[in-house]
């Protein structure tokens, strides 16, 4: 666990929110509450989204930081190691190149799977590669 996700346990400790100490499921509330919060930093009103779309960059970056705390919150929520997780889709991601070594893109500029593309391992990431 990273420093982002121990501050973000801190708060949740605090303040009551929902804290798992192992992988698991939270409650149906808590789960609704999660992507409340989430669709709210992303689409609400003078958020991210806006933000975005109006150039405001002290938006942006409120945006940003909010969106990413109440992610962590969620992988708190469910017992999940935010910082591992993103280890492996980072692991993942890197093999989105094409046979030539290149990234291979849509035409909107997105990168998209390439040929050896593997998918991420969340499983072992979880519950570790015994299981």
């Amino acid at each position: 666990m990273n420093i982002m996700q121990e501050q973000v346990l801190e708060f949740h400790q605090t303040f009551g929110a929902a804290v798992r100490d192992t992988p698991g499921w939270a409650d149906n509330a808590t789960a609704e509450l999660r992507i409340s919060l989430m669709e709210e930093e992303l689409f609400g009103p003078g958020e991210l989204a806006e933000s975005i779309r109006n150039a405001d960059l002290i938006g942006i970056a409120d945006g940003i930081a909010d969106l990413i705390y109440v992610t962590l919150g969620t992988a708190i929520s469910y017992g999940l190691d935010a910082e591992a997780l993103v280890a492996e889709a980072h692991r993942s991601n890197m093999t989105k190149l094409g046979r030539d070594g290149k990234p291979v893109y849509r035409a909107d500029g997105k990168v998209i799977k390439g040929p050896d593309f593997a998918e991420p391992d969340f499983h072992s990431v979880i519950w570790g590669a015994a299981e």
